[in-house]
């Protein structure tokens, strides 16, 4: 309890942009982190007397999710006008992402 951790893991993922004829194609991939932030209130208080207390309060942070999607735009050769946009998830090695939280040792 009172010891401050931060990890840091990594992602990695392949995806393949394959391109129509006669576009331009451009391929952006997008990594979304859920960010979760709960605060917290603990009350110790003595097994031989429960009116002697004390209060700790803090903050949980970590990420719950991550995900990589990709962005396909289009655009006409000539113009340069934008054709089309699509999205579509990619399927990635997650190892994590970024934990800060107190732990106890």
């Amino acid at each position: 309890y009172g010891v401050e951790k931060s990890v840091q893991n990594t992602i990695s993922a392949q995806f393949q942009c394959v391109g129509a004829p006669k576009l331009k194609t451009v391929c952006v991939a997008v990594l979304i982190r859920d960010k979760v932030t709960v605060p917290y209130t603990m009350t110790w208080a003595l097994k031989r007397d429960e009116t002697c207390t004390c209060k700790t309060k803090g903050e949980f942070r970590d990420i719950a999710n991550s995900r990589l999607d990709m962005e396909i735009f289009e655009f006409d050769l000539i113009t340069g006008y934008p054709v089309r946009r699509r999205k579509r998830g990619i399927t990635a090695n997650i190892s994590g992402g970024f934990e800060n939280y107190l732990g106890s040792d």
